[in-house]
């Protein structure tokens, strides 16, 4: 069965913005009292679980420090950049028929300007809010009954280890990007149903 629908994770996946990602959360780390990341590389090979205890975030701080992120995110948002090769898979990709939608525990405001000031906003159908910081498999379920589709006719596309885990507890294909947060050999372990390193592997598999 063709995929009818291209869910994509944001920050990461579409949008190079690890380096404003992690100045902010530097910034966060007095206030909030956690560890700050001082090696971005060790960064790539922990899932969010292990980074949290790595760097003394607390579950009853992070839906603070989630709401503290985005808003300073806010003031950066618009100057982030998308990955080389994007809106060309975007292109294509939306030319043969496929729709596109984002699933993010961004929010929804952040990442509407930055695909407006990158002047992509017109591929996304719309943009689903997911702000439990591991709660993508819920947002995905919701998705897929809200639009009417059946699961083997959705694909998601992440960057991370909880964006594979939840795309498989909803039940769905899911393409891991080799150039966001977590590393090649950090989502081969993950076991994700399409691995890539670069954008334009992503044409062939969203129109299998």
């Amino acid at each position: 069965m063709p995929y009818r629908l291209v869910l994509w994770d944001f920050d990461g996946t579409l949008a190079d913005s690890l380096a404003t990602s992690l100045a902010i959360l530097n910034q966060l780390a007095l206030e909030y009292r956690f560890k700050p990341v001082t090696d971005p590389y060790s960064v790539r090979k922990m899932t969010v679980r292990k980074f949290m205890k790595e760097h003394k975030i607390g579950f009853l701080k992070l839906p603070r420090i989630t709401r503290a992120f985005q808003k300073a995110m806010r003031s950066e948002i618009e100057k982030v950049k998308l990955y080389p090769g994007i809106v060309r898979v975007l292109q294509q990709t939306h030319e043969a028929g496929l729709r596109h939608a984002i699933l993010s525990s961004n929010s929804p405001e952040n990442i509407q300007a930055c695909l407006q000031a990158n002047g992509i906003a017109q591929y996304f159908e719309f943009t689903a809010g997911c702000f439990k910081l591991l709660g993508k498999a819920r947002g995905i379920k919701r998705v897929i009954k809200q639009q009417k589709l059946h699961k083997k006719e959705v694909l998601y596309i992440g960057d991370e280890v909880r964006d594979v885990a939840a795309a498989h507890k909803a039940g769905i294909d899911v393409a891991a990007v080799s150039w966001g947060i977590n590393d090649w050999n950090t989502l081969a372990d993950a076991e994700p149903t399409h691995q890539v390193a670069t954008p334009e592997e992503l044409i062939s598999i969203a129109q299998k």
